[in-house]
């Protein structure tokens, strides 16, 4: 994420892009369904902490000072999530409200400059007694083909 400055485990939300002419003779056709797919990959490209921060790489020798993922640290950068993640450095937990906010979605020049992605996390498990910063909103700029 962030052009590789950060890594995530746990919740990933994909896309695939299809060739609509292609879905609809689908059912007919004798190609496989793979000659549909035009693209697929990552939907969310790049995270914002709740400071308005890129996420980074987690210092995992203390306190990540800049780019903390909030929903994992306390207000000072300390990891506070009861497991340690060993293949990433930050961890997302249970996108189930993950939505698009589309750029000038009320008519032009209304609403948000960019197409933005909300990924709104619904839980996570916290060391005993950690004093975190909670369930944050992790921003990121939706893939979208023309």
């Amino acid at each position: 994420m962030n052009g590789g400055a950060a890594t995530f485990g746990g919740s990933h939300i994909q896309y695939v892009d299809y060739v609509r002419e292609s879905m609809a003779g689908f059912m007919i056709s004798s190609q496989p369904a793979s000659m549909m797919v035009k693209d697929m990959g990552e939907m969310i490209q790049n995270a914002v902490n709740l400071k308005g921060e890129l996420v980074g790489p987690r210092n995992r020798a203390g306190a990540t000072e800049v780019g903390a993922h909030y929903a994992n640290t306390d207000a000072n950068g300390n990891y506070v999530v009861a497991e340690e993640v060993a293949e990433a450095d930050w961890f997302m937990q249970s996108l189930c409200s993950a939505h698009l906010e589309q750029k000038h979605q009320w008519g032009e020049g209304i609403g948000l400059e960019d197409d933005v992605f909300v990924t709104n996390e619904e839980w996570m498990i916290y060391e005993d007694g950690s004093e975190f910063v909670g369930i944050g909103v992790s921003d990121g700029y939706s893939h979208l083909s023309a």
